[in-house]
């Protein structure tokens, strides 16, 4: 039997189906590596030094999407995080005389 402290088999394998950007940044690695590779081959016609070119330009693009996605999603959840709050402050203030409508119409009768 397992212990609540184990990990389950495939324990890795549910963590990276969960993340987003680790499966988009690999594919797109991938299909970089091939394309790099191949292209150089085209070009050069030597085996080796296409197949390195291919294994650099995996691991850059991987990284490379990998680093632009989980900023994009890092980016999205502080907007989002700042909309919540925003919309439980005006869900909190509506109807007082702290909300934001008043607080307009009070600038707009000063001014």
């Amino acid at each position: 039997m397992m212990e609540d402290g184990e990990q389950k088999p495939g324990f890795i394998m549910r963590e990276i189906q969960k993340n987003r950007c680790f499966k988009t940044g690999l594919m797109n690695g991938i299909i970089s590596g091939l394309v790099g590779g191949l292209g150089y081959f085209l070009f050069t016609s030597n085996v080796r030094k296409a197949a390195r070119f291919g294994l650099v330009t995996y691991g850059v693009g991987t990284l490379g999407f990998f680093t632009n996605c989980r900023v994009q999603w890092i980016v999205r959840k502080r907007e989002e995080k700042l909309l919540k709050e925003a919309l439980q402050n005006k869900i909190l203030t509506e109807g007082t005389e702290d909300s934001f409508e008043k607080q307009l119409e009070r600038e707009a009768t000063d001014a």
